[in-house]
């Protein structure tokens, strides 16, 4: 690979990148799809660059899901369609376990998908924006570190 198809393919993954991270702030939308798409066309650089996206998009709509709530406009529009009752149920015990389980279990797109739980954090302000970015960091790592560290591979 020469220096401008590096390069070329770089300024794709960047921006496949950005585009996964805004599109993931939105609730309902099928995330680890496009991130597992995105580490197998372009490995190990790939997986760096979804998991950072993964972390920034999610913590994008855990950012408005908490500047929903202190907006009346976009409170009285929003919220209802965008917040999830049964996350904020399912969290009231363990927040930070509850984050985990739910980012990580099959289906969650029945609950928003990871933007729509993580917008339900925000609203109804489950962690502080530090310790939900720690749980985050931590509960979107197990997919990049199996194809990332253990060298998982996907037969194409």
């Amino acid at each position: 690979m020469n220096a401008s198809e590096f390069l070329n393919a770089t300024l794709i993954l960047v921006l496949a990148s950005i585009i996964y991270a805004i599109l993931l702030a939105v609730p309902y939308f099928p995330g680890i799809e496009v991130g597992l798409a995105i580490m197998i066309i372009f490995g190990v650089k790939g997986v760096i660059f979804a998991y950072v996206a993964t972390v920034v998009g999610l913590f994008i709509a855990f950012l408005f899901g908490g500047g929903i709530k202190g907006n009346r406009l976009l409170n009285n529009k929003l919220s209802n369609i965008i917040v999830s009752e049964a996350t904020h149920k399912l969290s009231n015990y363990s927040p930070i376990f509850a984050l985990i389980i739910l980012l990580n279990m099959p289906g969650n797109i029945v609950l928003g998908g990871g933007g729509g739980i993580a917008m339900s954090y925000g609203y109804y302000k489950k962690l502080s924006p530090l310790t939900f970015l720690f749980s985050l960091i931590i509960a979107t790592s197990p997919i990049p570190l199996l194809i990332g560290v253990l060298g998982l591979q996907f037969p194409l």
